[in-house]
């Protein structure tokens, strides 16, 4: 039985400082567990407050970081886990409702109080100190099949969006990827300075939002090469204009060449 790849450990930061908490995206999902700290979490500009105990679920690709409010000591479990390719819908559906089935940058947060008990905490220890693979993927799917029975209970809480809004622009981005996108045109579309725009995705995301875009595409093209498609072809799919500066950035960011593109996690830290 093998139907995720699995990396887990768990953390402990003295004193952490915010410049080594960058906004990232991985092609893999997460599970994010916050134990101890003062801090937020930003996902795709949605930011949450974090308390003991609470559970942030990540898709792949959704862009996150964490936003220090103190220098306290911070501790943190962190799953990363990816699907096998032909999981089937009745285990997709069982195993990965709370990921798939929802907008990016919302009802990521479960909190302690939402679980029926505490098993969830157990799974994620118990992912995190055994070496057993069979064991891993036992305490995953148990886990994972928590989040989704809570998943119904998170939906049903008010939307929580940060006062900005700048998650909208995100799904803005998110649905136009493909398409010609720059400052103006994002600008234009939701009424608002550029000033205003670059100092709000700066502050929520802690990323410029040229940034956002390349990452995004990037991910973009990466998943299309895995289904087959020719890099050649699949950077005009993606957005970009030009070959060259697509290859660059494209090995810059995976450490390969797109044609070399192999079936592995990525994760930026």
């Amino acid at each position: 039985m093998n139907l995720f790849q699995i990396e887990a450990g768990k953390s402990y930061t003295e004193h952490p400082d915010q410049s080594d908490f960058f906004s990232h995206t991985h092609d893999t999902c997460e599970l994010f567990c916050f134990l101890s700290g003062n801090a937020s979490y930003s996902v795709e500009g949605n930011i949450y407050p974090l308390a003991p105990g609470d559970i942030i679920v990540l898709r792949n690709a959704e862009t996150h970081h964490l936003m220090l409010k103190k220098n306290s000591p911070y501790t943190r479990i962190t799953v990363f886990f990816k699907p096998d390719k032909d999981l089937s819908p009745e285990l997709k559906e069982a195993f990965l409702t709370a990921f798939q089935d929802r907008p990016i940058g919302l009802y990521n947060r479960y909190s302690a109080a939402q679980f029926p008990d505490s098993h969830w905490l157990y799974y994620l220890n118990s992912i995190c100190e055994t070496d057993d693979n069979i064991k891993r993927q036992i305490y995953l799917m148990a886990l994972l099949q928590e989040l989704t029975d809570c998943f119904p209970i998170v939906k049903e809480n008010p939307v929580e969006v940060s006062p900005n809004n700048i998650i909208k622009v995100t799904h803005f981005i998110d649905h136009h990827l493909t398409e010609t996108l720059n400052l103006d045109l994002i600008c234009d579309h939701f009424f608002i300075s550029k000033a205003q725009l670059i100092r709000n995705f700066k502050k929520n995301l802690g990323t410029t939002v040229g940034d956002y875009i390349n990452t995004k595409r990037l991910l973009l093209a990466r998943d299309l090469i895995l289904e087959g498609h020719n890099p050649t072809t699949v950077y005009l799919q993606c957005g970009f204009r030009d070959y060259s500066a697509f290859f660059r950035a494209y090995k810059k960011k995976f450490g390969c060449r797109p044609g070399n593109t192999k079936e592995q996690p990525h994760r930026d830290y």
